[in-house]
């Protein structure tokens, strides 16, 4: 075999081997490439589901199993509420969303084609999002449940886009008795003023029990403060969701220990974690993993 033949088989023997040391770091750099960081699509950027339930769940989630061999860090998305989560959800724009059990329940009725394409991954524990209702003390005609809401009064429910809208339409639909003529759209601020100022009958709001505190806080802070908070205890709040339980608790708040008459029962939800029906197991999988290995933890306030 002459120089030249011995030069061609050696440097394709070169070529062989320099391919297969590259090949193990190609198929690395692809599962470098492969992974991605699934979206949590939370709520308002100043409020605690984006600022702290989110968050929580994404690093549980990082922890869990082996997640992190395949995923990246789950990023956070902002969003104006609960139905917008669903829907982001729904439509792939994210692959886990947070809302409020009976926001969910609403969310259906309104969009059965679209419900198809979601299921509930798990219940984050320790969080609790009730309804309250506030009205006027000074009105000439005083609104002592939400039933008094006939035809001529106005409600305010949040701003569009909130819980507290879709717990409005959901607790309106059991209870169409409720009939205000004039439905407003403000925050819980000036929701409040309006009430004080006999310009709103009443109003709605969702929040936890344990961060109830600055309406509270208005409504109790001085001796005449023109508001107070009325029960929403009616027994046709009753309907379940689709693991069984009710969508309603019905809770007794102290809203201010020592007070006569400061303990109202109001409806409490629970807040729950929405994933794709099909095609996303392991991100859902991991969010459920999540949720039992560290329901405490995500339910934690970041300050």
């Amino acid at each position: 075999m002459n120089s030249k033949h011995y030069g061609l088989v050696g440097a394709l023997m070169v070529a062989v081997a320099t391919m297969g040391a590259m090949i193990p770091s190609a198929v690395q750099a692809a599962d470098a490439t492969a992974k991605v960081s699934p979206t949590i699509s939370t709520g308002n950027s100043e409020k605690n589901y984006f600022r702290s339930f989110g968050p929580n769940l994404a690093a549980a989630m990082y922890r869990a199993g082996d997640f992190n061999k395949k995923f990246l860090m789950p990023t956070v998305i902002p969003s104006t509420g609960s139905i917008d989560n669903f829907n982001n959800v729904a439509n792939g724009v994210a692959d886990l969303g947070l809302g409020q059990a009976d926001a969910f329940m609403q969310w259906r009725s309104e969009n059965p084609n679209e419900s198809n394409k979601v299921r509930i991954v798990g219940v984050i524990p320790n969080v609790k999002e009730c309804v309250f209702a506030v009205v006027s003390t000074t009105a000439p005609n005083p609104i002592k449940n939400l039933t008094d809401l006939k035809k001529g009064s106005s409600l305010n429910v949040g701003e569009m886009g909130s819980g507290s809208v879709a717990s409005w339409k959901y607790i309106h639909r059991f209870l169409p008795d409720v009939a205000p003529s004039l439905i407003n759209y403000e925050t819980d601020t000036s929701a409040l003023g309006a009430v004080q100022s006999n310009t709103t009958d009443a109003m709605i709001f969702v929040s936890a029990v344990d961060r109830v505190g600055e309406i509270r806080n208005m409504v109790y802070g001085n001796s005449d403060s023109g508001v107070k908070f009325i029960n929403i205890d009616d027994d046709r709040l009753s309907e379940k969701l689709p693991n069984g339980k009710r969508v309603y608790e019905f809770q007794e708040v102290d809203l201010e220990s020592g007070l006569m008459g400061d303990d109202v029962t109001v409806p409490c939800t629970t807040l729950l974690v929405i994933g794709a029906a099909t095609g996303k197991n392991a991100i859902n999988d991991a969010a459920t993993r999540a949720i039992f290995n560290e329901g405490d933890a995500i339910s934690e306030i970041r300050e």
